[in-house]
């Protein structure tokens, strides 16, 4: 399970486990992912809440959550957002929305 070895990699790298977070997020609570998924959202919010991912993860999850201060690293913890404009640096502008990672165009 590829997903599965990403999560198991937050040691390593941080910034992989919100990758294959988000997308453990999407699928069904009944599924056999859900309980490896409750773990690494524990651990995420543990040892790395400073991501800006984190709350979206948990929100996209059906989750409780409370809205990140800060903007997330990911183009999917964006579209999470209840008030994306918040937390943008730059209004005038806006996200390119391809890949997964937010990239501003006209900056």
């Amino acid at each position: 399970m590829l997903w599965g070895g990403m999560l198991h990699g937050k040691w390593l790298d941080p910034v992989m486990v919100p990758m294959a977070a988000y997308e453990f997020a999407r699928t069904p609570k009944s599924s056999d992912t859900w309980p490896l998924f409750q773990e690494d959202l524990g651990n995420l919010r543990t040892y790395f809440s400073a991501l800006p991912d984190v709350e979206p993860i948990a929100k996209i999850a059906g989750l409780p959550h409370t809205e990140p201060q800060s903007l997330p690293l990911l183009l999917a913890g964006l579209r999470a957002l209840a008030n994306p404009e918040t937390p943008m640096p730059f209004l005038a502008c806006k996200p390119e929305h391809i890949g997964p990672w937010i990239t501003w165009v006209g900056v």
